[in-house]
């Protein structure tokens, strides 16, 4: 079995493929799945005179804990995942940049029984 991590680097709407990374052994079935989404920590804004903060602030990108994706053939709805391709899959979310996807699949060479 294969696991990636795809960092995605730029919004990806629900429906549409994403590529495995580069050099990632091709497809045959997906096992199990997570989604990771970014969260921005931000400061708010402060008006006082000469306040640390005098407009909203992000400070921080950390990542949030991670969501399982129920594997699916065919179309996914939301919180699911498919294979669209040998290395490409699809969500039923919209994910954003800075998003991880984490997939477990049985690679198409991978021998079973050993």
């Amino acid at each position: 079995m294969e696991t990636v991590i795809i960092p995605i680097s730029s919004a990806v709407s629900a429906g549409s493929p994403i590529s495995l990374p580069a050099g990632a052994e091709p497809i045959s079935a997906i096992v199990a799945a997570a989604l990771s989404k970014r969260v921005d920590i931000s400061h708010a804004a402060c008006g006082a005179t000469g306040a640390a903060y005098a407009s909203a602030t992000v400070l921080g990108s950390p990542i949030n804990s991670l969501t399982a994706l129920t594997v699916v053939t065919g179309t996914p709805a939301s919180g699911e995942i498919a294979k669209a391709s040998d290395t490409e899959i699809v969500l039923g979310d919209d994910v954003e940049a800075g998003d991880l996807v984490i997939v477990t699949y049985i690679a198409k060479n991978e021998k079973s029984g050993f």
